[in-house]
């Protein structure tokens, strides 16, 4: 019989991903997953046909796959507990632990992270811009900034490139005019 294919050693700046980050991971993105669909069900018909809603509805349903994938590995996860037979339980839920199931919350966490959070910034930006739909854009740019930080826990980077913030800045500031 042959082994069970193993995964790819993760990046070496990725992070050990356990049970306690992924909660605390889970913690901070099902408010922001749920801002995020309440703002898809009151706007989606006004706003549906504008530049940013197409970033913003892909950004929605990423950060809502990442939610689930997050509790998925969190059922797999093994139980706390010290007695003899939450060990037992615990030994054979560490065995059968789900690296493929952090794989892919680890890869959908970069796609937000490396594809999502910069194309919505500078769309986002453009509708602070806007002067009629301004609230709707501070409440996009503050559930972005949460959702990036959660994000860079679950990859393991440090912000962006020093610089970045000011060639996305004179990027959005080029489109607008």
């Amino acid at each position: 019989m042959s082994q069970p294919p193993q995964p790819p050693p993760p990046p070496l700046n990725a992070p050990t991903i356990n049970p306690p980050i992924l909660q605390q991971s889970l913690t901070s993105l099902y408010p922001l997953s749920e801002i995020l669909q309440r703002l898809h069900h009151r706007n989606k018909n006004q706003h549906s046909s504008s530049l940013w809603y197409s970033s913003f509805d892909i950004l929605r349903r990423n950060v809502a796959k990442l939610v689930s994938e997050i509790e998925t590995c969190l059922d797999n996860a093994p139980p706390e507990g010290d007695n003899r037979k939450v060990n037992k339980v615990r030994a054979e839920k560490a065995r059968k632990w789900d690296h493929q199931g952090v794989e892919k919350v680890r890869k959908r966490a970069g796609f937000v992270k490396h594809e999502m959070v910069k194309g919505c910034w500078v769309r986002f930006g453009g509708l602070v811009g806007d002067r009629q739909f301004a609230q709707v854009g501070l409440v996009l740019m503050g559930v972005l900034g949460g959702v990036n930080t959660v994000v860079q826990g679950l990859v393991g980077e440090e912000g962006g490139t020093e610089g970045e913030g000011e060639e996305i800045i004179r990027e959005g500031g080029r489109r607008g005019r």
